[in-house]
């Protein structure tokens, strides 16, 4: 029963930030705005990512820096981190991933969110799930298959890490 409601919760936060997303927006603007009232007032994670803009960082670099600081990595919880992890990638400025976000933004604002899927005032993570797999046959969905793609290999990829980091450990010692 723990298990689930740490599931959902993660999934409540997740929703959040998601529906929030113009929070994270709004403080890297302040940051940018290199007055030290408004940056002083902005989460470290949030100040590391405009860092991460003012030194051209790679998405790699401003992880490491993020991780470094004891602050999350930058994944796709968010349109406006899906945003930041392409502009990181891509070597984009702040002005231009500025200019997607409000790009993304609009896109998401005029989208037709009443379908059958979300019209309770709560949803489940299946209910998203099945609203997402409805919805994919645009290169929005396209993506965001591609996202899931690399995620599911990300994650692979580092079971089999441990799972041979644990074989050479148990080989070593025995």
């Amino acid at each position: 029963m723990a298990k689930k409601q740490a599931a959902s919760s993660a999934f409540d936060q997740m929703m959040s930030e998601f529906l929030n997303s113009e929070n994270g927006a709004l403080m890297l603007e302040d940051c940018m705005s290199f007055e030290f009232d408004r940056v002083s007032k902005v989460p470290l994670r949030y100040r590391i990512i405009a860092l991460g803009f003012v030194k051209h960082y790679t998405l790699q670099q401003l992880n490491e820096e993020l991780t470094r600081a004891g602050c999350p990595q930058l994944y796709s919880r968010s349109l406006m981190e899906a945003g930041l992890i392409y502009a990181f990638l891509n070597g984009m400025s702040y002005s231009e991933w500025r200019n997607l976000e409000k790009e993304c933004v609009e896109i998401r604002d005029a989208a037709d969110l009443s379908g059958a899927y979300l019209r309770g005032s709560s949803f489940t993570l299946r209910d998203l799930q099945e609203y997402v797999n409805a919805n994919s046959d645009d290169e929005i969905g396209e993506l965001a298959n591609a996202f899931n793609y690399m995620a599911d290999s990300l994650a692979s990829s580092e079971g089999m890490r441990r799972s041979f980091i644990s074989n050479v450990s148990h080989e070593l010692k025995t």
